[in-house]
C-alpha cells in the first residue's frame, strides 16, 4: 500500500548552480552524498556503472516537508534536456506550496529567476479554492510551480 511520497527526484547538470536555486525558493540541505559503483544501487536502477553526485534537501517540516534528491550524474551522463514542454512524458513540473507567494515572485525575480508568466489567481469553485500560481524554471529548465492556497 503507497503511503505517500518519499521524494521527489530531480537530475540536474551542475549540482551547486541547481542547489543554491532550490536554496532561493526555501529549502536546505539535510544530507549530501557521492556515490561511485555501489553495487545495490547500481543493482536497483538497473544500470551497469554509475557515479552520482547528489544533495537531499528539505522544505518544510514534520509530516508535511517535501523532499527532493537532487543528483549530478557524472556515469552515466545525463542526456541533453529538449525544452521545457509542459505536455512531455514522465515529470515535468513539480508544484511547490508557498506562503506570500507575491513577495517571493519579486523576491526570485530581482534574483535572476526566469518565469513564464506572472502570478495568475484559478478559481476552482468544486474544491472551494483559489489559489494564486506562476511557474518559473530551474537552471536545467524543469517547471517549478509555486501555489498559494
Amino acid at each position: 500500500m503507497i503511503t505517500g511520497i518519499y521524494h521527489v527526484n530531480v537530475n540536474c547538470t551542475d549540482i551547486e548552480r541547481s542547489r543554491a536555486f532550490y536554496e532561493l525558493l526555501g529549502f536546505r540541505v539535510v544530507a549530501e552524498f557521492e556515490e561511485e559503483d555501489k553495487a545495490s544501487l547500481n543493482k536497483g536502477l538497473g544500470i551497469p556503472s554509475s557515479h552520482t553526485q547528489a544533495l537531499f534537501l528539505k522544505a518544510g517540516k514534520g509530516r508535511d516537508a517535501t523532499l527532493i534528491d537532487l543528483v549530478q550524474w557524472l556515469r552515466p551522463a545525463s542526456p541533453p534536456k529538449d525544452g521545457n514542454d509542459i505536455a512531455a512524458l514522465g515529470v515535468p513540473r513539480i508544484a511547490l506550496k508557498a506562503e506570500n507567494l507575491l513577495q517571493l515572485y519579486e523576491s526570485l525575480k530581482a534574483k535572476g529567476v526566469e518565469f513564464v508568466s506572472e502570478p495568475q489567481q484559478l478559481a476552482f469553485p468544486e474544491f472551494g479554492t483559489q489559489p494564486l500560481f506562476c511557474v518559473c524554471l530551474d537552471p536545467d529548465g524543469l517547471l517549478i510551480e509555486l501555489v498559494e492556497v
